[in-house]
């Protein structure tokens, strides 16, 4: 903790030669505090100032101290397209829900809304949804921001920290969270290899976030000057641990900052994602407590809240459970994501169900995370101190609560979409009465104030903004702009001739961004572009256009950059094209060359340089060729010179059959991969379609770029340098079935207990597929299918002779492939069905131990 403690030092002698600045904002902000107590006073006579982060504050509370008026009406909606979540699989959905929805906040009479998909943020006017300004980031924001003073705050995936002007837009400052450039490909986004997760947060003039959710590259936990960036502390010294982790087994790790991050007093609490957060000093960045182990199975998110001496962690769904905030030990309190006050804690619960004599039914706490609740709605009112329910009412809030002065808002399932209903507290908050209830339309699931104006966002992407207008309500539409169809020149055609089947996957464009080409490149093929230009005018201007198009972001996104500043991830584009000036520069330069064929993806990619008058096709084959380009075949055509990656990489090798080869020598003979080792690509779909890990199924295999693995009845093909499905196949009945998974198996991703008891699987049968270098066998039943690698569609069948006796199908069992020779094994022991055996009453006694 060195770094973290000569920061200390810095930090005392900035805040003396602060001193008289925070008497002056002391000041302000006593005044406006007094103000705001007499707005309270009143039932619905506040204004609603403003709404400056995250669920209001930086504990998180949905706590507002101002009240609305009471005669809201729909003043405008803004109609955006639903959110795409970042992870795809049900159980991070759940336990990262940080940006399924918009996330607006709210301050100085604009909305500030974060985009995951377009890389940017959008300040809208509150008086009539009118867009003020964009402002782009290199990588997605999946964040919200936070709004202080006249600025605004917040992180990209691109692992920056940017602050820009809250009433232009225009950037102040900008902060490197990311210790280097170097990206990688993560959730089917290019990004840094060390992305900005920890949202920010901001408490008495310092704002705190952290890049980096792998904690073996390093994690950087930051406080800094709010008005200068300044470093107060960092800490990078708590990503390798050597603590329990779950299952209490030992090993170096540390928190994996997702989820914006809280501040409840002296504590700083950094989301962990999947895990419980850990807390650290705020003042000094000290570790206080990350109880990995001890914060039990079916606690841990992206969702932290905190006021006073607890902290409240997801559970699944919208549940959460109760922390103590010094220990970090659980307690045994959990609701629904609660409005936290001193005194009392407000959730939207559902009443257990009931059975046919009207008695509720009792379920286990792990069944109760695993599905849905089910049952009526109830808004309950807790003490906070013994957790005594104060009052409940049949309201629904199940969408999300909050409470505004001295009011309650509360959105739930309407008739047609959404009811929002508004509740008066009493004065010692002993009780509630409904006042009345609105309709909205779309499935409501975020609520906020600000500006006298109550704002409700939808899971459907509607943005509605109610207030005391009487004038009709407008409706405002992001529409995309077509873009002019491009018939594709000679140029197109001659790059995409040799990608071929990878008319998919990634484009790296480096030099002056030509429209026209663009165009045409995102028309006639898959491929996602990723532009990098030095010219700044020409990148904003590009992406302005091809945002209002609809495909900016995943299909097309721009950076300011050259080869070397951007830093590309190695091996994964199927195309990396030089143009212009970036060309001729380059293609002079053999360690330029070398740096952006790094990126060509093996069998198959291509490095292109655009020839033209300055540069002839002639010299292009030169440069290249003289270039020292690993398994390089230089190609010339009229307009384009190609260097294409032939083959697997040096030294690369592959991993097939049950254990690495034919002969199950569990050896791979791979000699270029070395520590250390740094992420390539994370996310995207790697995880779906898999049999369920219990039942032991077997394991993936890689050859030729691809990596095959099987699931219930398929088996899908992936690329191996980037994460992206290939193709996926689905079969009648691969006999996977009390094999690899047996009648144990439940569909429940969320519950904390095993889906699937132990079994031998592949341990006993071994694989029923082996890949190969020009085909992929697969058995069902008494057929071995014989799939092409591009499609996986069958191009053969190999049946098995009949059983000379019976005359029935003989069912393949073992199968394997030794040089031109598949090898076929006839009748597979089913050793359970022949002797009676059930695997699942043999492993009662583990009492489906929870994982």
């Amino acid at each position: 903790m060195k770094r973290i403690q000569q920061n200390r030092v810095a930090a005392v002698c900035r805040g003396l030669a602060k001193s008289s600045r925070a008497l002056r904002w002391l000041l302000i902000a006593t005044i406006a505090a007094i103000h705001g107590a007499g707005s309270v006073s009143g039932a619905g006579s506040g204004s609603g100032a403003d709404w400056p982060a995250w669920r209001y504050d930086a504990g998180h509370t949905a706590s507002a101290p101002d009240a609305l008026g009471d005669d809201l009406q729909l003043e405008w909606t803004r109609t955006l397209s639903p959110r795409r979540t970042v992870w795809d699989d049900p159980l991070n959905q759940d336990m990262m829900q940080y940006d399924r929805i918009f996330e607006p906040i709210a301050m100085n009479g604009l909305l500030f809304v974060n985009f995951n998909d377009a890389d940017k943020v959008v300040a809208y006017d509150l008086k009539d949804g009118a867009e003020r300004w964009t402002f782009y980031t290199d990588g997605p924001v999946r964040f919200p921001a936070v709004a202080h003073g006249e600025e605004v705050s917040f992180v990209s995936d691109d692992g920056w920290l940017y602050t820009v002007g809250q009433q232009d837009g225009k950037l102040r400052r900008k902060f490197a969270g990311a210790p280097g450039a170097r990206k990688a490909v993560g959730n089917q986004r290019v990004i840094s290899s060390w992305p900005a997760r920890g949202g920010p947060v901001i408490a008495d003039g310092r704002i705190y976030f952290a890049a980096s959710i792998w904690p073996f590259m390093g994690t950087y936990i930051y406080c800094l000057d709010a008005d200068t960036h300044e470093v107060v502390w960092l800490n990078d010294s708590t990503s390798s641990q050597y603590i329990k982790q779950p299952h209490s087994a030992p090993s170096f790790a540390g928190v994996a900052p997702q989820g914006t991050m809280v501040v409840s007093g002296d504590t700083l609490l950094v989301p962990g994602g999947r895990s419980v957060p850990a807390a650290f000093d705020r003042h000094t960045g000290a570790l206080q407590h990350f109880l990995f182990n001890e914060g039990g199975k079916g606690n841990g998110g992206s969702l932290v809240l905190a006021r006073g001496q607890e902290f409240f962690v997801h559970t699944r769904h919208r549940g959460v459970r109760a922390y103590d905030l010094a220990s970090g030990n659980k307690t045994a309190f959990r609701t629904n994501e609660p409005v936290l006050t001193d005194t009392i804690l407000y959730a939207a619960e559902t009443t257990p169900a009931l059975d046919a004599n009207g008695k509720p039914i009792e379920i286990s706490e792990d069944e109760e995370l695993a599905k849905p609740p089910v049952g009526e709605a109830v808004l309950r009112a807790y003490s906070a101190t013994d957790k005594s329910v104060v009052w409940e009412l049949p309201v629904d809030g199940r969408g999300d609560l909050i409470k505004a002065g001295n009011r309650l808002y509360a959105a739930g399932t309407g008739t047609k979409g959404s009811t929002i209903t508004v509740l008066e507290l009493a004065p010692d908050a002993s009780a509630a009465k409904v006042l009345h209830s609105f309709d909205v339309a779309g499935t409501v699931t975020r609520l906020l104030t600000a500006s006298g104006k109550l704002i409700a966002v939808t899971n459907e992407g509607q943005i509605h903004c109610l207030g005391n207008s009487d004038g009709a309500a407008q409706q405002l539409a992001t529409t995309s702009l077509p873009r002019p169809y491009a018939e594709p020149s000679p140029v197109t055609k001659q790059l995409l001739s040799e990608v071929g089947n990878r008319a998919s996957g990634y484009l790296i464009y480096y030099g002056a961004a030509d429209p026209q080409l663009l165009d045409q490149l995102l028309s006639y093929s898959q491929l996602d572009i990723i532009v990098v230009d030095e010219d700044a005018e020409r990148v904003a201007r590009l992406r302005q256009q091809y945002d209002a198009a609809g495909v900016y972001g995943a299909r097309i996104n721009l950076h300011v950059g050259n080869i070397e500043s951007y830093d590309a991830p190695p091996f994964i584009a199927s195309l990396v094209v030089l143009v212009g000036e970036t060309a001729r520069e380059t293609a002079a330069s053999p360690a330029a060359l070398q740096r952006a064929y790094e990126s060509v993806r093996p069998y198959g990619g291509c490095l292109a340089i655009v020839t033209d008058n300055q540069l002839s096709g002639e010299q292009a084959a030169i440069f290249l060729s003289q270039a020292d380009l690993e398994k390089a075949e230089v190609k010339r055509q009229p307009l384009v010179t190609l260097a294409q990656r032939v083959g697997a990489l040096t030294g690369a090798a592959d991993w097939t059959h049950q254990y690495g080869d034919v002969a199950n020598t569990i050896k791979s003979n791979d000699s270029r991969v070395k520590l250390p080792l740094g992420i390539l690509w994370f996310g995207g779909s790697s995880n779906l379609d898999v049999l369920p890990r219990h039942g032991h199924g077997p394991p993936e295999q890689v050859i030729g770029g691809r990596l095959y693995i099987e699931g219930m009845n398929s088996l899908s093909c992936r690329d191996v340098y980037t994460g992206r499905v290939l193709w996926k196949r689905t079969f009648d009945d691969l006999g996977t079935f009390d094999i690899y998974y047996d009648a144990t198996y439940e569909d429940t991703p969320l519950n904390p207990q095993y889906n699937q008891v132990h079994i031998p699987g592949a341990n006993g049968r071994g694989t029923n597929f082996v890949a190969t270098e020009d085909a992929v066998y697969i058995v069902e039943g008494s057929a071995c299918h014989v799939l092409s690698l591009e499609t996986g569609e069958t191009v053969r069948k190999i049946e098995l002779p009949k059983n000379a006796d019976s005359g029935e199908a003989t069912e393949w069992a073992y199968i394997g492939v030794y040089k031109d020779v598949l090898l076929g094994g006839a009748g597979f022991a089913r050793y359970q069905k022949s002797r009676g055996i059930s695997l699942s009453d043999l492993d009662s006694k583990l009492s489906r131990n929870s994982a």
